[in-house]
C-alpha cells in the first residue's frame, strides 16, 4: 500500500502542476489585447494575436470552472457568479467519479 501512496501523490502533484499551468495559459490567452499601437501609423491597430471568440469562450469556461482558475480570478478581485455555480457543481460531479472510478456506493 505504501507504493499506492507513492503513485497516488506523485499522479496528484502531476496533476496539480499541469492544472496551474493549463490555467496560466488560459489566463494569458485572455490578457491578449484586442488592439496595439502601431507607430508606423501612429494610431491603434487590430492585433493579428487576438484570439477568436469561440477560444476566448473557451478559455473564459476553464478559468470559470476548475478550482485553480478560480482562484487566479478571486485573487485578481474578479469574482463573477459563475464560479460559485461551478464550484457548486463541482461537488457533486467529483463525487459521482469518485463512486465510479472506484466501485464504492458508501463513501466515508
Amino acid at each position: 500500500t505504501s507504493k499506492n501512496s507513492f503513485i497516488t501523490l506523485v499522479a496528484t502533484i502531476v496533476l496539480l502542476g499541469t492544472s496551474i499551468l493549463l490555467i496560466m495559459l488560459y489566463k494569458d490567452v485572455l490578457n491578449v489585447p484586442e488592439f496595439v499601437f502601431s507607430p508606423a501609423c501612429n494610431d491603434y491597430v487590430p492585433n493579428s494575436n487576438y484570439p477568436d471568440k469561440s477560444l476566448r469562450h473557451f478559455c473564459q469556461f476553464m478559468l470559470d470552472f476548475f478550482p485553480s482558475g478560480q482562484s487566479y480570478q478571486l485573487a485578481d478581485n474578479n469574482p463573477r457568479w459563475q464560479i460559485a455555480l461551478y464550484s457548486l457543481l463541482m461537488i457533486p460531479a467529483s463525487t459521482y467519479a469518485g463512486t465510479v472510478i472506484f466501485n464504492k456506493t458508501n463513501i466515508k
